[in-house]
């Protein structure tokens, strides 16, 4: 096991901003189920550096068998982006982009989150969607970067094993893609959707402003939750996961 330099320590630093992540190209996961999830996933994992009093051995015990990954000790104290961390953390490699045909060609159920900026919500809701079985993710370049450290504590490893796709412009995908149900949830607009199978994008907006007022034309339904009138809003990672819920997963659990 290596010991971590100080060169290193500054750049894991450095991956608490997007700057850092995108200069050089990775990201920093914390915590045994974050690390756990992103060694069993595609992605590709750079390092891990654990405590020098975790039990690493437990731990590289239940380490697939064909993964070399260099292992490194350290006080991660020192580069941490929590109060109290756990001990172990990883350096993950950002993965390539999926090509947009690709990424729609087969995926029947797509959560698209546009504007989303609040690192927290964004990765709260992709662990929603993948809890009621969506097939993808798409987002908008000005949401918050999943990979973010708060992203990937709120996704607690979620956004390692669904497929995202991120995008400039929704309005083209809108244009190249056919035989979805849109979904759009303007809260000025009446509540019109009617559950059908087939294949769904559902699309949330930004915390303040809503969804994009350019996209409005091209949905083909829109979903509105009845709240108090005495109340002005939901939480849109609340408002999501209820949406969600009723679009996607309308079959309750049966005991």
């Amino acid at each position: 096991m290596k010991k971590l330099f100080n060169a290193q320590i500054k750049m894991l630093r450095s991956l608490s901003s997007k700057k850092g992540r995108a200069e050089h190209g990775v990201f920093l996961v914390e915590g045994v189920k974050a690390v756990s999830e992103l060694i069993r996933s595609e992605r590709t994992t750079d390092m891990i550096i654990f405590d020098p009093g975790f039990d690493h051995r437990s731990f590289m015990s239940a380490m697939p068998s064909d993964r070399v990954i260099d292992i490194y000790t350290g006080d991660i104290s020192r580069f941490s982006t929590v109060s109290a961390p756990e001990g172990i953390a990883a350096v993950g490699r950002y993965p390539r982009q999926i090509p947009q045909e690709e990424f729609f060609r087969d995926k029947n159920s797509i959560l698209c989150l546009c504007g989303v900026s609040d690192p927290g919500n964004a990765g709260t809701l992709v662990r929603t969607a993948l809890c009621f079985g969506l097939d993808g993710v798409a987002v908008s370049d000005d949401c918050a970067d999943l990979y973010s450290p708060r992203s990937l504590r709120s996704s607690m490893g979620a956004v390692f094993r669904m497929p995202v796709f991120r995008t400039s412009s929704f309005e083209q995908i809108m244009k190249d893609t056919t035989g979805y149900e849109r979904i759009g949830t303007y809260l000025d607009a009446c509540h019109d959707y009617s559950h059908k199978e087939g294949k769904r994008m559902l699309f949330l907006g930004n915390e303040s402003s809503g969804l994009n007022e350019k996209l409005r034309k091209y949905m083909n339904s829109n979903f509105k939750i009845n709240i108090s009138p005495s109340f002005d809003s939901l939480n849109v990672s609340v408002a999501g996961g209820v949406i969600l819920d009723r679009v996607f997963n309308r079959e309750a659990v049966k005991c």
